[in-house]
Protein backbone atom coordinates (compact mmCIF):
# COMPACT_ATOMS: atom_id res chain seq x y z
CA UNK A 1 0.00 0.00 0.00
CA UNK A 2 3.01 2.58 0.92
CA UNK A 3 4.57 1.66 -2.51
CA UNK A 4 1.27 2.35 -4.53
CA UNK A 5 0.73 5.46 -2.45
CA UNK A 6 4.37 6.51 -3.61
CA UNK A 7 3.73 6.18 -7.12
CA UNK A 8 0.72 7.83 -6.87
CA UNK A 9 2.28 10.75 -5.42
CA UNK A 10 5.10 10.90 -8.02
CA UNK A 11 2.56 10.78 -11.05
CA UNK A 12 0.98 13.41 -9.75
CA UNK A 13 3.93 15.28 -9.17
CA UNK A 14 4.90 15.00 -12.86
CA UNK A 15 1.52 15.33 -14.17
CA UNK A 16 1.03 18.88 -12.51
CA UNK A 17 4.76 19.97 -13.34
CA UNK A 18 4.27 19.50 -16.99
CA UNK A 19 0.60 21.11 -16.82
CA UNK A 20 2.60 23.94 -14.70
CA UNK A 21 5.51 24.19 -17.59
CA UNK A 22 2.53 24.27 -20.42
CA UNK A 23 1.40 26.98 -18.75
CA UNK A 24 4.14 29.33 -18.48
CA UNK A 25 5.23 28.71 -21.77
CA UNK A 26 2.40 29.45 -23.76
CA UNK A 27 1.65 32.57 -21.52
CA UNK A 28 0.71 35.87 -23.41
CA UNK A 29 2.70 38.49 -23.48
CA UNK A 30 1.23 41.13 -25.14
CA UNK A 31 -1.31 41.97 -27.79
CA UNK A 32 -1.30 44.60 -30.55
CA UNK A 33 -4.01 46.08 -32.84
CA UNK A 34 -3.35 47.41 -36.82
CA UNK A 35 -5.05 51.46 -35.33
CA UNK A 36 -5.53 52.82 -32.19
CA UNK A 37 -7.90 54.92 -33.59
CA UNK A 38 -10.15 55.56 -36.78
CA UNK A 39 -12.90 57.58 -38.02
CA UNK A 40 -15.50 55.96 -39.89
CA UNK A 41 -18.82 57.02 -41.94
CA UNK A 42 -22.30 55.25 -41.20
CA UNK A 43 -22.15 52.56 -43.62
CA UNK A 44 -18.51 51.80 -43.54
CA UNK A 45 -17.05 47.60 -42.98
CA UNK A 46 -12.94 47.52 -42.43
CA UNK A 47 -11.02 45.19 -40.91
CA UNK A 48 -8.60 45.73 -37.91
CA UNK A 49 -6.03 43.49 -37.48
CA UNK A 50 -4.58 42.46 -34.03
CA UNK A 51 -1.17 39.97 -33.29
CA UNK A 52 -0.37 38.46 -30.17
CA UNK A 53 3.23 37.98 -28.68
CA UNK A 54 3.40 34.87 -26.34
CA UNK A 55 5.73 31.69 -25.01
CA UNK A 56 5.82 28.53 -25.75
CA UNK A 57 4.41 26.38 -28.87
CA UNK A 58 0.28 26.86 -28.60
CA UNK A 59 -0.34 29.94 -31.08
CA UNK A 60 -3.50 31.65 -28.49
CA UNK A 61 -6.73 32.40 -29.69
CA UNK A 62 -7.82 36.27 -30.60
CA UNK A 63 -11.99 37.40 -29.20
CA UNK A 64 -12.97 40.56 -30.74
CA UNK A 65 -15.44 42.59 -28.99
CA UNK A 66 -17.65 46.05 -29.16
CA UNK A 67 -18.19 48.23 -25.88
CA UNK A 68 -21.40 49.46 -28.39
CA UNK A 69 -22.42 47.00 -31.12
CA UNK A 70 -25.35 49.71 -32.02
CA UNK A 71 -22.89 51.94 -32.85
CA UNK A 72 -19.69 49.93 -34.42
CA UNK A 73 -20.29 46.24 -34.88
CA UNK A 74 -17.58 43.38 -35.04
CA UNK A 75 -17.09 39.73 -36.02
CA UNK A 76 -14.51 37.26 -35.04
CA UNK A 77 -12.04 37.89 -37.78
CA UNK A 78 -11.66 41.68 -36.69
CA UNK A 79 -14.28 43.22 -39.46
CA UNK A 80 -15.75 46.27 -38.42
CA UNK A 81 -19.23 47.82 -39.42
CA UNK A 82 -20.36 51.33 -38.90
CA UNK A 83 -24.12 51.47 -37.64
CA UNK A 84 -24.96 54.85 -36.51
CA UNK A 85 -23.23 58.13 -35.46
CA UNK A 86 -21.15 57.80 -32.35
CA UNK A 87 -18.42 55.90 -30.19
CA UNK A 88 -17.03 52.58 -29.99
CA UNK A 89 -14.12 50.45 -28.36
CA UNK A 90 -12.94 47.68 -30.42
CA UNK A 91 -10.97 45.43 -28.21
CA UNK A 92 -8.52 42.49 -29.27
CA UNK A 93 -7.91 40.01 -26.27
CA UNK A 94 -5.61 36.88 -26.17
CA UNK A 95 -5.17 35.24 -22.44
CA UNK A 96 -4.97 38.04 -20.10
CA UNK A 97 -3.94 40.82 -22.84
CA UNK A 98 -5.54 43.01 -24.71
CA UNK A 99 -5.46 46.15 -27.44
CA UNK A 100 -8.08 48.70 -28.34
CA UNK A 101 -9.21 50.60 -31.58
CA UNK A 102 -11.37 53.86 -30.53
CA UNK A 103 -13.74 54.17 -33.56
CA UNK A 104 -15.57 57.24 -34.29
CA UNK A 105 -18.41 57.00 -36.68
CA UNK A 106 -19.59 60.51 -38.11
CA UNK A 107 -22.29 61.43 -40.30
CA UNK A 108 -21.04 63.91 -42.41
CA UNK A 109 -18.37 63.45 -45.65
CA UNK A 110 -17.00 66.26 -46.94
CA UNK A 111 -15.74 65.73 -50.59
CA UNK A 112 -12.95 67.20 -53.01
CA UNK A 113 -12.92 67.08 -56.33
CA UNK A 114 -10.38 67.24 -59.02
CA UNK A 115 -11.90 66.04 -61.74
CA UNK A 116 -15.46 66.05 -63.71
CA UNK A 117 -16.91 64.10 -66.62
CA UNK A 118 -20.47 64.32 -67.96
CA UNK A 119 -21.48 60.90 -70.03
CA UNK A 120 -24.83 62.10 -71.89
CA UNK A 121 -27.51 58.99 -72.43
CA UNK A 122 -29.98 60.45 -74.24
CA UNK A 123 -33.94 58.87 -72.94
CA UNK A 124 -31.96 56.23 -70.96
CA UNK A 125 -34.45 54.58 -69.21
CA UNK A 126 -37.34 55.14 -72.22
CA UNK A 127 -40.06 57.56 -70.36
CA UNK A 128 -40.44 59.52 -73.42
CA UNK A 129 -39.99 62.66 -71.07
CA UNK A 130 -36.78 63.75 -70.20
CA UNK A 131 -32.73 62.91 -71.37
CA UNK A 132 -30.69 61.69 -68.82
CA UNK A 133 -26.81 62.29 -67.89
CA UNK A 134 -24.22 60.86 -65.63
CA UNK A 135 -21.56 63.58 -63.61
CA UNK A 136 -18.61 61.64 -62.17
CA UNK A 137 -16.73 64.08 -59.90
CA UNK A 138 -13.67 61.84 -58.78
CA UNK A 139 -10.32 62.53 -57.24
CA UNK A 140 -7.64 59.71 -56.16
CA UNK A 141 -9.51 57.43 -54.34
CA UNK A 142 -13.31 59.10 -54.39
CA UNK A 143 -16.10 59.22 -56.99
CA UNK A 144 -19.55 60.82 -56.86
CA UNK A 145 -22.11 59.66 -59.16
CA UNK A 146 -25.08 62.09 -60.08
CA UNK A 147 -27.89 61.14 -62.14
CA UNK A 148 -29.58 64.42 -64.03
CA UNK A 149 -32.66 64.72 -66.26
CA UNK A 150 -33.21 67.41 -68.15
CA UNK A 151 -35.30 68.56 -70.81
CA UNK A 152 -31.50 69.37 -72.88
CA UNK A 153 -30.61 67.06 -75.89
CA UNK A 154 -26.74 66.35 -76.43
CA UNK A 155 -24.75 69.23 -74.94
CA UNK A 156 -20.87 69.93 -73.75
CA UNK A 157 -22.59 71.53 -70.13
CA UNK A 158 -25.08 71.19 -68.03
CA UNK A 159 -28.39 73.27 -67.93
CA UNK A 160 -27.63 75.87 -64.95
CA UNK A 161 -30.16 75.71 -62.49
CA UNK A 162 -31.24 74.05 -59.32
CA UNK A 163 -32.04 70.36 -59.49
CA UNK A 164 -33.69 68.33 -56.54
CA UNK A 165 -33.50 64.51 -55.81
CA UNK A 166 -36.77 62.70 -56.70
CA UNK A 167 -38.57 61.28 -53.15
CA UNK A 168 -40.19 58.74 -52.71
CA UNK A 169 -39.10 57.26 -55.73
CA UNK A 170 -40.80 54.00 -56.86
CA UNK A 171 -41.36 54.22 -60.78
CA UNK A 172 -39.63 55.67 -63.65
CA UNK A 173 -42.74 57.84 -64.88
CA UNK A 174 -41.59 59.94 -61.84
CA UNK A 175 -38.44 61.15 -64.15
CA UNK A 176 -38.84 64.46 -65.26
CA UNK A 177 -36.23 67.82 -66.07
CA UNK A 178 -34.79 69.08 -63.63
CA UNK A 179 -34.58 66.00 -61.15
CA UNK A 180 -31.54 63.93 -59.59
CA UNK A 181 -32.13 59.84 -59.63
CA UNK A 182 -31.72 58.59 -55.89
CA UNK A 183 -30.37 54.81 -56.20
CA UNK A 184 -31.98 51.90 -56.83
CA UNK A 185 -30.86 48.52 -57.95
CA UNK A 186 -32.70 46.49 -60.62
CA UNK A 187 -31.56 42.66 -61.53
CA UNK A 188 -28.53 43.46 -59.41
CA UNK A 189 -27.50 46.50 -61.83
CA UNK A 190 -27.11 49.49 -59.61
CA UNK A 191 -28.54 52.69 -61.23
CA UNK A 192 -28.75 56.53 -59.93
CA UNK A 193 -26.59 58.50 -57.44
CA UNK A 194 -23.61 56.97 -55.76
CA UNK A 195 -20.53 58.11 -53.31
CA UNK A 196 -18.28 55.64 -53.86
CA UNK A 197 -14.87 54.93 -51.99
CA UNK A 198 -11.97 52.48 -51.00
CA UNK A 199 -14.18 51.45 -48.25
CA UNK A 200 -17.82 51.92 -48.94
CA UNK A 201 -20.68 52.50 -51.52
CA UNK A 202 -23.03 55.37 -50.44
CA UNK A 203 -26.74 55.11 -52.37
CA UNK A 204 -27.73 58.58 -52.29
CA UNK A 205 -31.70 59.27 -51.47
CA UNK A 206 -32.05 63.15 -50.89
CA UNK A 207 -30.77 66.31 -51.48
CA UNK A 208 -30.22 69.13 -53.97
CA UNK A 209 -27.45 70.30 -56.33
CA UNK A 210 -27.22 73.38 -58.38
CA UNK A 211 -25.53 73.86 -61.73
CA UNK A 212 -23.83 77.17 -63.38
CA UNK A 213 -21.57 77.64 -66.13
CA UNK A 214 -19.85 81.10 -67.12
CA UNK A 215 -17.74 80.18 -70.23
CA UNK A 216 -15.55 77.32 -69.97
CA UNK A 217 -15.93 77.09 -66.13
CA UNK A 218 -18.97 74.85 -64.21
CA UNK A 219 -19.57 75.50 -60.44
CA UNK A 220 -21.18 72.30 -59.19
CA UNK A 221 -22.65 72.53 -55.13
CA UNK A 222 -24.50 69.62 -53.84
CA UNK A 223 -25.85 68.70 -50.71
CA UNK A 224 -26.83 65.10 -50.69
CA UNK A 225 -28.53 62.73 -47.75
CA UNK A 226 -27.79 58.84 -48.06
CA UNK A 227 -29.91 56.03 -47.50
CA UNK A 228 -27.79 55.08 -44.67
CA UNK A 229 -28.12 58.78 -42.64
CA UNK A 230 -24.85 60.54 -43.92
CA UNK A 231 -24.78 63.94 -45.41
CA UNK A 232 -22.63 64.22 -48.42
CA UNK A 233 -21.56 68.25 -49.74
CA UNK A 234 -19.36 69.92 -51.29
CA UNK A 235 -18.21 72.35 -54.22
CA UNK A 236 -16.45 71.45 -57.49
CA UNK A 237 -15.31 74.29 -60.08
CA UNK A 238 -13.70 73.58 -63.18
CA UNK A 239 -13.85 71.68 -66.90
CA UNK A 240 -16.23 68.98 -67.62
CA UNK A 241 -14.60 66.59 -70.09
CA UNK A 242 -18.22 65.22 -72.32
CA UNK A 243 -19.08 61.65 -73.33
CA UNK A 244 -21.57 60.90 -75.48
CA UNK A 245 -22.75 57.63 -74.65
CA UNK A 246 -26.28 57.15 -76.44
CA UNK A 247 -25.06 53.95 -78.53
CA UNK A 248 -24.34 51.82 -75.37
CA UNK A 249 -27.34 53.24 -73.76
CA UNK A 250 -30.35 51.50 -75.40
CA UNK A 251 -30.07 47.30 -74.72
CA UNK A 252 -29.80 48.39 -70.34
CA UNK A 253 -32.50 50.82 -70.85
CA UNK A 254 -35.19 48.15 -72.17
CA UNK A 255 -34.81 46.15 -69.57
CA UNK A 256 -35.65 48.52 -67.18
CA UNK A 257 -37.97 50.68 -68.37
CA UNK A 258 -41.41 49.61 -66.39
CA UNK A 259 -39.96 48.12 -63.03
CA UNK A 260 -40.80 49.18 -59.87
CA UNK A 261 -38.26 50.05 -57.44
CA UNK A 262 -38.08 49.11 -54.20
CA UNK A 263 -35.04 50.84 -52.02
CA UNK A 264 -33.90 48.19 -49.48
CA UNK A 265 -30.21 49.06 -47.72
CA UNK A 266 -29.06 45.79 -47.42
CA UNK A 267 -29.62 44.89 -51.25
CA UNK A 268 -26.90 48.08 -51.54
CA UNK A 269 -24.83 46.41 -48.86
CA UNK A 270 -24.44 42.89 -50.61
CA UNK A 271 -24.41 44.31 -54.40
CA UNK A 272 -21.14 46.54 -53.68
CA UNK A 273 -19.56 48.55 -56.69
CA UNK A 274 -21.72 46.54 -59.39
CA UNK A 275 -23.36 49.41 -61.67
CA UNK A 276 -22.88 50.80 -64.98
CA UNK A 277 -21.29 53.98 -62.76
CA UNK A 278 -18.12 51.88 -62.28
CA UNK A 279 -17.66 50.14 -65.09
CA UNK A 280 -17.92 53.50 -67.41
CA UNK A 281 -15.69 54.43 -64.90
CA UNK A 282 -13.37 51.38 -65.50
CA UNK A 283 -13.28 51.61 -69.07
CA UNK A 284 -11.78 55.32 -69.05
Amino acid sequence: MNKLFRLGIVSFLIVSLFTSCEKENNQVTSVTISETSKTMHIGDIDTLYAQSQYEGNIVPSLAWSSSDSSVVSVDKNGEISAQKKGNAIITASAGDKSATCNVTVDDEIVTSFTKAELAFWGDYYQTGNSNNYSLYLTNRQDTLLIEINTDTLSTNGIPSGTYEMIENFDSLQQIVPLTLLPAFIYDGYSYGSFLFNSVAVYPIYSGIATFSNEENSNTITYNFLDYFGNHIAGEYSGTIIFYDETENSSAVASNVKAIKMKKNIQQFSSNRKISKALKLINAR
